[in-house]
């Protein structure tokens, strides 16, 4: 039986798909680190699922209309990566940096109306450079500085209209 050059193609397409599919099936028993899978429900209602592989743990919390709650990566127990926490409208609550368990890089926290909230930069755990917070409206509620985790230069406190209602300066120490 002689192929034609347009079949060739499919044929090894299948061909390696279907090696794809050997491999695949094969024992992992020799893996180090299998994928361990679990699921539990809170006495809430609230559905935890974890998957752990090796140091790391990926955790989700589900409400109880199983929407999002939860996003959180662990290594070695600690909080480690993109971490991110919803209302129960779906919409973000916080979303977060993490390396072992220390919050690191921009920090956002939101309304539960999804407007931001809260922004900020965190370095080795410590606040860092500016800070903004806004009223569930998204006029601006705070603004300010930090350094190595305090408060430095001016710092302004508005109203819901947008009124300065408090204006301190700190002091670098």
């Amino acid at each position: 039986m002689r192929l034609k050059p347009k079949s060739a193609p499919w044929i090894l397409f299948i061909l390696i798909w279907v090696m794809t599919l050997s491999v695949s099936a094969q024992d992992n028993s020799a893996d180090p680190c299998p994928i361990q899978l679990s699921v539990k429900y809170k006495s809430n209602g609230e559905k935890e699922t974890y998957n752990k592989r090796c140091d790391t743990l990926y955790k989700t919390i589900q409400y109880t209309n199983d929407s999002l709650k939860q996003e959180v990566i662990y290594l070695r127990g600690k909080p480690h990566g993109v971490c991110k926490w919803y209302w129960q409208n779906g919409n973000y609550q916080q979303i977060s940096s993490w390396q072992q368990g220390v919050m690191v890089d921009t920090a956002y926290f939101y309304h539960e109306n999804g407007q931001l909230q809260q922004k900020y930069f965190m370095d080795q755990g410590k606040l860092e450079g500016p800070f903004v917070e806004y009223y569930s409206n998204g006029r601006l509620r705070r603004k300010g500085q930090y350094k190595s985790g305090e408060k430095v230069g001016r710092w302004e406190k508005f109203d819901e209209e947008g009124k300065v209602i408090e204006d301190q300066n700190f002091e670098e120490r």
